[in-house]
């Protein structure tokens, strides 16, 4: 059985496991036939063992958007248009997760917006947080030229609530940042809902709003029994 055969069976196999909502939808099956498109094409031009890992290697960086060189700080990278009529901010023409600020003193900053992703200790939910982006742009700044990692740093952190009139949170625990080649590196930062909006907290504001959390847990338990 030739390689073009068997991911032709593999697609059969997966199109016929579909449930009715995706063969309804078709979402799937689109992406099946579509990737088993792309499978053929690149079996169909001879190519050696050492180029099909290269060219998934390209193909993974531009569906995720990523550029295949370096990007420079230069003019002809940005917009020409601030994206905000307060603040400055351009946008990269070639990578539109990267943004540059230029803050009132002169000084500029750097952010991707796609670079980190959060992950909750408990649920092991995931989602992007503009608090911890700018963490990690302080831990590890963005330098030019500017080559994006394939994989995003991913920053561990807990959520508390002290009362429930603050919705779902209302303190939160950046705990460590694991980089995209497997260091870790701890945080151990502390951010709280004031009447001013959110500020960081010292390590014994923390405690005390820590505390609060245990004591609303234990006295909705006491009300549910």
């Amino acid at each position: 059985m030739s390689m073009i055969e068997w991911a032709r069976n593999e697609v059969s196999l997966a199109c016929d496991h579909m449930t009715e909502e995706e063969r309804e939808h078709d979402y799937a099956g689109v992406c099946f036939q579509t990737a088993l498109k792309a499978f053929e094409l690149i079996c169909n031009e001879s190519l050696t063992g050492f180029q099909v890992p290269q060219i998934q290697t390209i193909l993974n960086r531009l569906i995720s958007c990523k550029p295949l060189t370096p990007i420079e700080d230069v003019p002809e990278s940005w917009s020409d248009e601030q994206l905000s009529s307060n603040d400055k901010i351009f946008q990269c023409k070639r990578m539109s997760s990267l943004f540059k600020h230029i803050e009132d003193d002169g000084s500029v900053r750097f952010s991707d917006v796609n670079r980190v992703i959060c992950t909750d200790q408990v649920s092991d939910t995931q989602w992007h947080n503009g608090l911890a982006d700018r963490l990690i742009e302080e831990m590890f700044p963005i330098t030019f030229p500017y080559y994006p990692e394939s994989k995003p740093y991913r920053v561990r952190m807990r959520e508390y609530l002290t009362d429930r009139k603050n919705g779902d949170f209302d303190t939160v625990v950046y705990i460590d940042v694991t980089s995209p080649d497997g260091t870790v590196t701890p945080i151990n930062r502390y951010f709280g809902e004031t009447e001013e909006g959110w500020k960081e907290l010292t390590s014994d504001e923390f405690t005390a709003r820590y505390a609060q959390h245990l004591e609303r847990v234990r006295k909705e338990k006491e009300q549910e029994e």
